[in-house]
């Protein structure tokens, strides 16, 4: 039995007990918040003994057909084509095949589980079904409580089921840049364990970014005895952009300007995300300088970036005869730029958009 799965029950069991030597055999405290609460539960019931369910269950190894050696991979394949042979929607009014595909789904819930599996090969069914004389857990013996048969119709192993994220699904949806930041509406595609496909519809949010994670509440897989439906966990995987380049909510843009517009100042478009905008390059600006657009960059429902536009200035690759000498005079009392100057830059350049 897993660790955890093995802390949950034995607290709850403590509980119970405890409650029953009190003589009043009902849950005295809440489980943790935000999970389904069997402390309402508080029906008098006697206690006695249930008898063992489990010598009628077959080997889940013969149930799905795989050797006890099988990889977890073999026996989910050779489960999802028995699903899908069996499922009722394959075979409407055929209850023999409904019965089947509820043991072969029972049969892989077990040996998916390795805690569960290790203890089925040990000591078989009685392994997974708790303590001695309480078939269905350490509860078996309050003549189902607020388990099989109690008034919520939901067992302990439902409760740890939607505690760990049993009921869950986890898909990778891919977004263009320009998707990612004004939002969009994808359908996404999986697969229920029983195999049966499901396409649901999502909004995606405006100014998500690569590796966000959106939960969309009751899209997931089907819990245990018709309680609905857990969530489904989108994974954003967000293309890069050519000319953008995002750093949390703002936007940095390199913006090539000629020498002349450089040296004595100008006027240039400048890509951003709603269309170009025309921006004044201010005289004597400097490669690596930079003009900031504010509230330009991305926008959430909470906030909004700023864009940064820096200024790439070009060289002229030959200059003619006359070109150099107008220019070695006209620069001639330039002083020496520091080392430290250029260094700057490079780093700056090579931060925002990598070596050149």
């Amino acid at each position: 039995i897993q660790p955890g799965y093995q802390r949950v029950m034995a607290a709850v069991a403590r509980r119970a007990f405890g409650a029953l030597l009190a003589g009043r055999p009902r849950l005295a405290a809440p489980l943790p918040r935000g999970r389904p609460c069997l402390a309402a539960w508080s029906t008098h019931r006697s206690f006695r003994a249930s008898a063992p369910t489990h010598a009628s269950k077959r080997d889940p190894y013969e149930v799905l057909g795989v050797p006890r050696d099988a990889s977890a991979a073999d026996i989910k394949r050779q489960y999802y084509q028995a699903a899908k042979k069996l499922h009722p929607d394959a075979n409407p009014n055929n209850p023999e095949a409904a019965k089947k595909f509820a043991e072969v789904t029972e049969a892989y819930e077990l040996l998916s589980d390795p805690g569960k599996r290790e203890a089925y090969d040990r000591f078989g069914h009685a392994g997974t079904q708790g303590g001695e004389g309480f078939p269905g857990g350490p509860f078996g013996g309050f003549g189902g409580g607020p388990f099989p048969g109690g008034p919520f119709g939901f067992t302990v192993d439902d409760y740890l089921h939607d505690l760990f994220g049993g009921s869950q699904v986890q898909a990778e949806v891919r977004l263009s840049f320009m998707d990612a930041i004004r939002g969009c509406e994808r359908k996404v595609q999986w697969r229920e364990p029983s195999g049966v496909p499901r396409v649901v519809e999502v909004k995606i949010p405006a100014g998500v970014d690569d590796g966000d994670k959106l939960q969309v509440k009751g899209m997931g897989a089907a819990r245990p005895r018709n309680r609905g439906r857990g969530d489904l966990i989108l994974v954003l995987r967000v293309e890069a952009h050519e000319v953008f380049k995002r750093d949390g909510l703002d936007i940095h843009v390199v913006r090539p300007i000629r020498l002349i517009d450089a040296l004595v100042g100008g006027s240039v478009a400048v890509p951003t995300l709603d269309g170009e905008r025309n921006l004044t390059v201010p005289p004597g600006t400097q490669p690596g300088h930079r003009a900031v657009l504010r509230r330009a960059g991305v926008r959430t429902q909470e906030r909004v970036g700023d864009l940064f536009v820096h200024w790439d200035v070009i060289l002229p690759r030959k200059l003619s005869a006359d070109q150099e000498m107008v220019l070695r005079e006209m620069l001639k009392d330039q002083p020496e730029p520091s080392a430290r100057a250029e260094t700057e830059f490079g780093r700056v350049m090579h931060e925002l958009w990598g070596p050149r």
